[in-house]
């Protein structure tokens, strides 16, 4: 029996970042949406169960609503049976957690995330080397794909029934792992050294308050504080180190730092960080964010590092349908 498990996070997309900027606001209804969609093309594939988180109402209703539909008017192949997870509902990131360890314990062979950035870190050292497609539906959403959730779900399907290699379909992306004061946090793009005393409302839009950046890759396309790194350096996602950045006295670069907001941002310094190399991040009182959601609270600058590691296999969609063509064509 092939499985697939999907999470979805009904709480992303819903920081402040909506109301300081012109954020991307992806509702529950079609997330719901979304993962009936992701449901077709995992069926279309031959994935026979998919294992799924506890949702809002509004999520859970639309995915009833929507599939039901497409059944009775037979236009979709048989949807994978559906098992809801037995496990308790906090909208917290526990909810998410749990579920990945229920997942991981059933041995699912593939996991669908929906979420923003936040929710994708999550991912990090929980799920062995069962790959992920990570699908946005957050506010920032630089290490999740904007993908028609169909196509998703067909990438994902022919990789877990194993018509498609991990090796073939899949990349290894890096992680950076922050430590302070004991604790230890994932950043699947970037970790940000901030003056804000507080984690109040998570998400960072002060160009002003930010001392340092360290990234897992910087894409030019991207926005947030890996675009500050995209801006000085060349570093590709797939590329084998990181990259450390230093705010300060330099030139200038002008970068979007929350959707719809660019702006000026001084450079010192800038500095590769290769595989496996741990740094200390500057002792600045405040917090310490990751992937742009600070995170970690240093009331008097405690002593922090960084290490750049190997993150989760991420299927990645058009490398899996490529790889289908490839077989078609050498028979």
């Amino acid at each position: 029996m092939t499985r697939v498990g999907i999470i979805v996070n009904p709480a992303s997309g819903h920081d402040i970042r909506r109301l300081v900027s012109a954020a991307t606001v992806v509702d529950n209804s079609e997330k719901g949406a979304m993962t009936v969609r992701l449901l077709a093309g995992l069926g279309a594939t031959g994935v026979d169960e998919v294992l799924m988180m506890p949702a809002d109402l509004t999520i859970a209703r639309a995915i009833e609503r929507v599939s039901r539909s497409l059944q009775v008017q037979g236009l979709t192949a048989p949807l994978p049976q559906l098992t809801w997870l037995d496990q308790p509902t906090t909208y917290q990131a526990r909810d998410t957690i749990a579920a990945l360890a229920a997942m991981v314990e059933v041995g699912v062979d593939a996991l669908c995330v929906l979420g923003g950035d936040g929710t994708q870190r999550l991912v990090h050292g929980r799920v062995d080397e069962i790959p992920v497609l990570p699908l946005s539906t957050g506010t920032n959403n630089i290490y999740p794909v904007w993908t028609e959730a169909t196509v998703a779900g067909i990438a994902t399907g022919l990789v877990a029934t194993g018509r498609v290699d991990r090796a073939d379909g899949c990349v290894r992306e890096k992680a950076l792992e922050v430590t302070c004061a004991g604790r230890t946090e994932a950043a699947l793009v970037d970790v940000g050294v901030i003056s804000d005393t507080f984690a109040g409302a998570r998400a960072i839009w002060r160009p002003d308050h930010i001392h340092e950046v360290v990234v897992c890759f910087a894409d030019p396309s991207a926005i947030g504080l890996s675009a500050i790194a995209a801006a000085v350096t060349d570093l590709p996602r797939g590329a084998d180190h990181g990259a450390r950045v230093v705010i300060g006295d330099g030139p200038t670069v002008r970068v979007p730092i929350a959707p719809g907001l660019v702006v000026e941002v001084p450079v010192a310094e800038v500095t590769p960080l290769p595989m496996g190399e741990t740094t200390e991040l500057m002792s600045v009182p405040g917090t310490i964010s990751v992937d742009g959601e600070r995170e970690i609270e240093r009331y008097r600058g405690e002593p922090a590092t960084v290490t750049l590691t190997d993150g989760p296999w991420r299927i990645v969609v058009d490398q899996v349908l490529r790889a289908t063509r490839l077989q078609r064509d050498t028979g």
